[in-house]
């Protein structure tokens, strides 16, 4: 909600489908950690660009779940924009991603204005396997912004000046509609604090309205109670005169 933060962008997606490497694409340094074997198992923040990137632990990754905790309460808590992050090689979305993705969305009624989906490693695929992979993936989201990307050796091929291979990486237009995206930021920061304070509202109302349900419970109790504890007294007095004047008359 602090308009004088810096945007944050967050990565968001399964174990071993390029997250850390597009991110370091973005920021143009291998700042993020990249390998075949689980390695990004906190939160990692870097800024650049004027942005902060926010790389998340891969979702799945980890059996205890600990993990896929983290990599939520990052999106939920900290990122302005997010990445949705999969793989082509992974062809369609797997049922744990499309619950995933579709409960980020729900929750969120802005997620057009501050989500994409990036498909990664598309220097692996040729152009029919990936648009299968994209019919797809839209026939899920048909109204998320999808863009393709080859980011694993991008900052090779800029040092080496590969041009063609930097073209056709896709990297580019990330960045161009996270500019777009960022420049929407303090928009969408007004609108994420309003509907938090609509939600807080609505659960302080629903809270007061079951404290009085509870009140209310417990005030017909007592007073059941109090009702049950002097009749029981009257039956008691009325047994014990009885008995007294039994005893009298003997």
């Amino acid at each position: 909600m602090n308009s004088d933060d810096l945007p944050k962008v967050a990565v968001y997606g399964k174990y071993n489908h390029g997250k850390s490497s597009l991110l370091n694409a973005l920021v143009g340094e291998e700042k993020f950690k990249v390998a075949d074997k689980r390695e990004t198992v906190d939160v990692t923040e870097f800024e650049a660009n004027g942005i902060v990137w926010i790389d998340t632990p891969g979702l799945d990754a980890d059996v205890d779940g600990e993990d896929d905790r983290k990599a939520h309460d990052a999106v939920r808590s900290k990122a302005d924009i997010l990445c949705l992050v999969h793989s082509v090689d992974a062809g369609e979305l797997d049922d744990s991603e499309l619950t995933l993705f579709k409960s980020l969305m729900r929750r969120d009624n802005n997620y057009r204005q501050k989500t994409l989906l990036v498909l990664t490693n598309i220097d692996r695929k040729n152009q029919q396997e990936i648009e299968q992979t994209l019919e797809l993936i839209r026939r899920d989201f048909p109204d998320l912004t999808i863009l393709q990307t080859a980011a694993k050796d991008y900052n090779l091929w800029v040092k080496d000046g590969k041009n063609a291979l930097i073209k056709r990486s896709g990297i580019s237009e990330v960045k161009s509609y996270l500019e777009q995206l960022k420049a929407g930021v303090g928009e969408l920061r007004r609108k994420e604090a309003l509907r938090l304070i609509r939600k807080a509202r609505l659960e302080l109302s629903d809270l007061i309205k079951d404290k009085e349900m509870a009140i209310a419970s417990a005030e017909d109790k007592h007073k059941k109670f109090k009702a049950k504890f002097w009749a029981d007294v009257g039956a008691a007095r009325t047994k014990i005169h009885q008995r007294a004047k039994s005893l009298d008359a003997s």
